[in-house]
């Protein structure tokens, strides 16, 4: 066909084996990609008015990452010039071949200028380009082709999930095994892990029967009970599980990246709401990382949230995407709002879900000081300062009551304390220790402290070691020097 002549979709996809033109919408892109030798690659989904119900296949190959077509954001146009139309087991799709095919690429319904944002190396504008575009721009207004999906608050993630999120980049960093990792933010309380199985279960869930079975007594729906999501849910167990006998040997880490980030990083965070961590999981990283605009709020889709000993983190791989999000965005407005409220208000200080108020299995003293998250506890500026927080007890050395005590009779304990923020370690020591534990009797304190770490009991009060645990949210006053990152328990009694 002649250079200056654009096919819409419907004729091109008959013109097998031949070169086209093509103007068309984009409905949806990958990430660049490594080829097998030393290439890269991306695939396009394109519509036009002509064929908005099917959309077709685009196969870019480059040499470089900047040989390929970048795309800015779902629903923008591009044009192709001398990409070749094949068949592979009956499906059409379209092949750029950077050594003679040419692209630019334009903003879509919401766009005004005609000048492309990106272009190939060989793209040249003809005469009749604008009038292609207005065109496309007009049926993009007027149509629902283009999906507007939905972006998930951090406090809605319930469970190991593909999810869309708009959130706030706080910081990009490197890990010690070579992968970056990035901060994200919105503002809301991701939920804690709840643990609703069985531990002593696991072995038997290798059969279909004993599954549903085990799903039954955990309570799960009948969705649920099916042997094709078995390993589904052995692994989401698995992730979550924390007997409070390892914690001596294998500890509860503090945080999901592997060395903790630095006093000055932490104090440039916002206190109130998770930041979830996101591992990088590309070939493409460093394309990636000059995309990710440190405190700018970005959309992240198809994004993994998965669990490890109890953290929430993300992954990021080739399947997801980015986009920029301009100031004005609803999405930006709701989420910065409903956290400035959480920072004005003494009570939207506590965990989300906290509500409508804590366990009252412990009591402070000072009920008069406003709360503070631990976040607020380990940026706080101060020498040594008193906080007021709500958190759950999730691990505890040593974890036999008797031994509570060290050899001189004073009481020497350490707490692993979390919020939707952070983590530490808290300790009831001496006569804090004393007050906190609140002269109880062996027995009655095995009662408490089993209540407190959230420990499952049988029908006749004992408690089932290694099974689930769901630790209440309860008030607790630290004592905090956060410069040598460490707390005390004080002013608080355990009533059980």
């Amino acid at each position: 066909m002649g250079d200056y002549q654009f096919l819409m979709l419907k004729d091109a996809i008959t013109c097998i084996n031949q070169k086209v033109n093509l103007f068309a919408v984009i409905l949806d892109f990958t990430l660049p990609q490594r080829t097998k030798g030393t290439d890269y690659f991306c695939k396009l989904k394109v519509i036009d008015e002509s064929h908005s119900e099917f959309w077709v296949p685009v196969h870019v190959f480059a040499q470089e990452i900047d040989g390929l077509p970048l795309v800015a954001s779902v629903g923008d146009i591009i044009q192709l010039s001398r990409v070749t139309m094949t068949v592979h087991e009956g499906d059409v799709y379209a092949i750029f071949n950077n050594k003679f095919s040419s692209f630019a690429l334009y903003d879509g319904k919401d766009g005004d200028s005609f000048h492309a944002y990106k272009v190939s190396l060989r793209f040249h504008a003809r005469e009749h380009d604008e009038k292609r575009i207005a065109s496309l721009r007009k049926w993009l207004a007027s149509s629902e082709v283009i999906d507007v999906p939905n972006f998930s608050l951090l406090r809605e993630i319930d469970r190991v999930v593909c999810v869309n999120l708009a959130c706030k980049v706080l910081h990009i960093s490197k890990t010690t095994n070579d992968k970056w990792m990035v901060f994200l933010w919105d503002g809301t309380d991701a939920p804690p892990i709840i643990l609703k199985y069985l531990y002593d279960y696991i072995p038997n869930c290798e059969s279909g029967k004993k599954w549903i079975k085990c799903t039954r007594r955990a309570g799960l729906s009948a969705e649920y009970q099916s042997s094709s999501t078995i390993s589904y849910y052995i692994f989401h167990l698995m992730s979550m599980l924390h007997r409070l006998e390892d914690e001596l040997h294998n500890p509860l880490p503090l945080h999901f990246e592997p060395l903790p980030l630095s006093r000055d990083v932490l104090c440039t965070f916002p206190t109130v709401g998770t930041i979830l961590r996101v591992i990088l999981d590309v070939d493409c990283v460093t394309y990636i990382l000059q995309l990710l605009k440190v405190d700018q709020w970005m959309k992240f889709f198809h994004v993994f949230c998965k669990m490890h000993e109890g953290l929430w983190y993300g992954v990021f791989t080739s399947s997801s995407m980015i986009r920029d999000m301009p100031n004005d965005d609803i999405l930006i407005f709701e989420r910065q709002s409903n956290c400035d409220q959480r920072s004005l208000g003494e009570l939207d200080r506590m965990p989300y879900w906290s509500c409508p108020w804590p366990s009252k299995i412990t009591e402070v003293k000072r009920i008069d000081v406003p709360f503070s998250t631990l976040m607020d506890v380990l940026t706080c500026k101060k020498e040594t300062n008193n906080f007021r927080c709500v958190v759950r007890f999730v691990a505890v050395i040593p974890w036999r009551v008797e031994d509570f005590r060290a050899p001189c009779g004073a009481y020497r304990v350490r707490f692993t304390l979390e919020d939707p923020t952070a983590r530490i370690h808290a300790y009831a020591h001496a006569e804090n220790g004393e007050e906190f534990f609140n002269c109880s009797s062996t027995d009655a304190l095995k009662r408490k402290v089993i209540k407190l770490l959230g420990v499952p009991v049988s029908r006749d009060g004992e408690a089932i070691m290694g099974g689930a645990r769901n630790p209440p949210w309860v008030q607790c006053y630290l004592k905090s020097n956060p410069i040598k990152q460490r707390h005390w328990i004080f002013e608080t009694r355990l009533l059980g």
